[in-house]
């Protein structure tokens, strides 16, 4: 095999080996994130509640005091 020719491949195999790791390193990263800031259940049931409530509201607000002609 060429002498260039090895050095390609070389360098080939080890920037898909960076690639990799960079991959690998950005996904776990992410997770750790997501763990810190993803809230409790607790807190999303209660999110959730509080959206459907202030829609209820506002819906309810809009229908008592806009009439259909």
């Amino acid at each position: 095999m060429p002498h260039a020719l090895k050095n390609i491949t070389n360098f080939d195999s080890a920037h898909s080996t960076l690639l990799g790791l960079s991959f690998k390193l950005t996904a776990r990263r992410q997770n750790f994130f997501e763990s810190i800031t993803k809230p409790s259940i607790k807190v999303r049931l209660f999110h959730a509640l509080l959206e459907v409530g202030v829609f209820n509201f506002i819906y309810s607000f809009r229908t008592h005091f806009v009439t259909i002609n």
